[in-house]
């Protein structure tokens, strides 16, 4: 009798699954094929500016580029590592790509989540041919407030990994960590 009853419940959850997928296929073709009218439209602005943020690995000052169809910015960004470039003269490079979403669009504001993807690396010293290497994955929020001069803020949190030339075990390793970034800017719009 329990065999039974197993094979039915088995046969539900199967059952249930597949209309489940299968909804949300629908849905996320739906969405894509929106998303793809949005970005074919000629509803398109510009953005470039320069922002100021931390992380826990330093703070990183630098410059970013961006494109927005209606309410969705893919963007690009390229910064460095304060700390580590000025104050301890090792170049501290920072290159991330991502995607901002706002689901609040005015015209003197915008809010939604974003979701960017952070690669950076460091040399330890001058002495060594190793490189410190991170790979950040964000998920936050971005606001922006203005109309052709915008001031904008993001926070996030997510994973963080660390890969390392290790001395004890004399080959790379790496660790995985909870990251956070935050910052500020300015940017202009056309």
């Amino acid at each position: 009798m329990s065999e039974a009853v197993s094979n039915s419940c088995l046969f539900i959850y199967i059952w249930f699954m597949q209309r489940f997928l299968g909804l949300l296929l629908f849905m996320f073709l739906v969405k894509f094929s929106s998303l793809a009218q949005n970005l074919a439209s000629n509803d398109l602005k510009k953005q470039v500016g320069l922002a100021f943020g931390m992380s826990r690995l330093d703070f990183f000052s630098g410059c970013y580029f961006s494109k927005e169809f209606r309410n969705v910015q893919p963007f690009t960004s390229a910064e460095f590592g304060v700390n580590r470039s000025i104050f301890q003269k090792r170049i501290f490079p920072r290159l991330s790509v991502g995607l901002n979403y706002f689901v609040v669009s005015r015209k003197n504001f915008q809010f939604g989540p974003y979701i960017s993807h952070s690669y950076s690396f460091l040399k330890i010293n001058a002495n060594s041919t190793h490189f410190h290497h991170w790979n950040e994955l964000y998920f936050g929020t971005r606001t922006e407030v203005g109309d052709k001069w915008r001031f904008t803020n993001s926070i996030a949190t997510g994973w963080m990994n660390e890969r390392f030339y290790s001395q004890t075990t004399k080959r790379v390793t790496g660790v995985n960590s909870i990251g956070f970034f935050a910052n500020i800017g300015l940017s202009y719009v056309w």
